[in-house]
C-alpha cells in the first residue's frame, strides 16, 4: 500500500478487527448451543486465524500497530497535514479511506503510551469533536475526554484537565448520569491546579535532536538550498577507459556527490529478494552493544548482506571504482561494513544523526574483531533502491542540502576530515515516507587500509 493512510487501515483492520471478530465467535460458542457440525467450523476459523497470528512475516501485531500510528503522528506534524483531511479521506493531495472515530481514539493512545502527550491531546480533541452533534456519551467518548485531561496534566496544565473533567461532566449530566468516578477525578486535578502552578504554553515540543526544526523545513522543501558555479554535474572516468560514472555535485564543501543510474533494476530486485525474508526491526546505537535500542527515532526495517553474496561482492567492487577506497569486508580488520540494506515503510524516518563512530570506539562499544583495528568511519555509500512518490528524502540540516531519493542512483560523503577529525558539517537524517515504499543500502567505509588511498592531511583545518 503505498498510501501511509490506506496502510495504517489495512494493519489496524488485521490488529484490531479481527481481534473482535475472534471475540465474538468465542463469544457464540460458550454461550449459545450449537450442532457439532457448527461448532467444528467455528474451531477450525480460529485455529487457522491463531495459526496464521503465530507466523511473524503473515501478520501484523500490536508492535506494528504502534509502528504505523507512529509513522503516521510524524507525517501528520512533519508535513503539516489537518486532521480534517484525514477524516475527509484527503492525503497529500490524493484519495484515500478516511479515519473513523475508533482509528482517531487508537492513534491518541498509541501517542500517550508512546509519551507523546502533545500528539495525544491533540488526536483525542479531534475525536472528541467528531460526537459534538450526539448527546450519547458512549464509553470509547468518556475515555478520549478522560485520557485528554491525564495527557494535558503531565503537559504541566491540570487547569485544564479541571476544564476536560467539566466538559465531560456536563455532558453526562444531560443523559442524569452522575459519575463518582469523574467527580474524583475533579478534585485531583483541582487541587493541583492552584494559583502557584506555572501554565506551560501548549506548543508542540520539538524533539530534542539538533537542528531538528531545520530537518523539517527540509523535508518539506521550505528551504532552497544556494546554487552556485561549483556544483555540477560531470563523468567520472575509473582505471577502466571504458567505464564511467554520471555525478552530481550536490554540495561542495563538504562534498556530497549523487551517482546516477549507478546500479540496475536487476540488480536492485537481486537484492530486494536475497533480503525481503529477514528484515526485522531496525535499532540504533547503545550503550550496552549486546542490546541494540529500539526508538522512535529511526522508523524501519534491515538487515545485512551476507559479504559472500554476489551482490555484495559486485557492488563492493564497484564503490572501489567510485571512491578509489578499499572496500572488501574482512572477518577481522575490515576496511567496511557489510552492506544494510534497509525498508522504509509507512512513515519511516531516521532523525538528524552522524554516520560517525568516533564516540562508540572511545567507550568500548566495538571490541570485536571484525571492527576493533578498522578505525572510524571514514565514508558513507548510500544506493536508493526505489523511488518515492513523496517523502524520504536525505537531509542535511546543518548545510541546508536535500538528496533526493531516485532509484538507481547513490549518494557518497565523507564522515571525516581530510586530517582524520569528525566532520559534524555531515549531521544528516530521512525524511518520513508519505507516499511510497523507499529502499536503501549502505556501504560504510572504515579508515583501515585507506593510508595511501586517502591518505590524512596534516592541515589542522583540512
Amino acid at each position: 500500500m503505498e498510501n501511509a493512510v490506506n496502510s495504517f487501515h489495512i494493519i489496524y483492520r488485521f490488529v484490531v478487527k479481527w481481534h473482535h471478530i475472534k471475540e465474538i465467535v468465542y463469544r457464540r460458542m460458550n454461550a449459545e448451543p450449537s450442532s457439532n457440525e457448527a461448532s467444528k467450523v467455528s474451531q477450525d476459523f480460529l485455529n487457522i486465524i491463531n495459526m496464521l497470528q503465530q507466523r511473524e512475516y503473515l501478520w501484523p501485531d500490536n508492535m506494528d500497530l504502534q509502528g504505523a500510528a507512529l509513522g503516521l503522528l510524524r507525517i501528520v506534524e512533519i508535513y503539516k497535514i489537518s486532521l480534517n483531511a484525514l477524516a475527509n479521506g484527503k492525503f497529500l493531495g490524493s484519495s484515500c479511506a478516511p479515519l473513523t472515530i475508533d482509528q482517531f481514539m487508537t492513534i491518541a493512545s498509541q501517542a500517550q503510551d508512546m509519551d507523546m502527550q502533545w500528539e495525544a491531546v491533540k488526536w483525542y480533541n479531534y475525536t472528541i469533536r467528531m460526537t459534538q452533534g450526539s448527546r450519547t456519551v458512549t464509553t470509547m467518548v468518556s475515555m478520549a475526554y478522560e485520557q485528554m485531561a491525564d495527557a494535558l496534566y503531565k503537559l504541566g496544565r491540570p487547569d485544564l484537565s479541571v476544564d476536560t473533567i467539566r466538559s465531560l461532566i456536563i455532558k453526562k449530566n444531560f443523559t442524569r448520569t452522575i459519575d463518582q468516578h469523574l467527580q474524583s477525578e475533579l478534585r485531583f486535578y483541582e487541587q493541583r491546579s492552584g494559583e502557584n502552578v506555572v501554565k506551560r504554553p501548549l506548543d508542540r515540543p520539538l524533539p530534542k535532536w539538533t537542528y531538528y526544526g531545520i530537518y523539517e523545513r527540509l523535508c518539506r522543501q521550505e528551504i532552497k538550498r544556494n546554487v552556485h558555479n561549483r556544483l555540477t554535474c560531470s563523468y567520472q572516468s575509473t582505471y577502466i577507459p571504458y567505464l564511467r560514472f554520471r555525478k552530481e555535485m550536490v554540495h561542495d564543501d563538504p562534498p556530497i556527490m549523487l551517482y546516477h543510474n549507478i546500479v540496475s533494476d536487476y540488480e536492485i530486485a537481486l537484492i530486494k529478494n536475497t533480503t525481503i525474508r529477514r528484515l526485522d526491526r531496525s535499532s540504533i546505537g547503545n550503550k550496552d552493544p549486546t542490546k541494540p535500542a529500539v526508538g522512535h527515532a529511526r522508523i524501519s526495517q534491515s538487515t545485512w548482506l551476507p559479504a559472500e553474496d554476489q551482490m555484495s561482492v559486485v557492488l563492493s567492487e564497484r564503490i572501489k571504482l567510485v571512491t578509489g577506497l578499499e572496500t572488501q569486508y574482512r572477518p577481522k580488520d575490515t576496511n567496511s561494513e557489510l552492506f544494510e540494506v534497509i525498508n522504509y515503510g509507512l512513515g519511516g524516518l531516521y532523525m538528524p544523526h552522524h554516520d560517525y563512530v568516533h564516540f562508540y570506539r572511545k567507550a568500548k562499544m566495538e571490541d570485536i574483531p571484525v571492527l576493533q583495528n578498522s578505525g572510524d568511519r571514514i565514508a558513507t555509500f548510500l544506493f536508493y533502491l526505489s523511488d518515492v512518490q513523496s517523502g524520504g528524502a536525505t537531509v542535511f540540516p546543518r548545510l541546508n542540502t536535500r538528496v533526493p531519493v531516485i532509484k538507481g542512483a547513490a549518494a557518497l560523503w565523507y564522515n571525516l576530515r581530510r586530517n582524520g577529525s569528525t566532520d559534524e558539517r555531515l549531521l544528516h537524517g530521512g525524511c518520513p515516507v508519505a507516499l511510497g515504499d523507499k529502499w536503501v543500502s549502505t556501504k560504510w567505509i572504515r579508515e583501515i587500509g585507506q593510508i595511501f588511498r586517502r591518505p590524512c592531511l596534516l592541515d589542522p583545518s583540512s
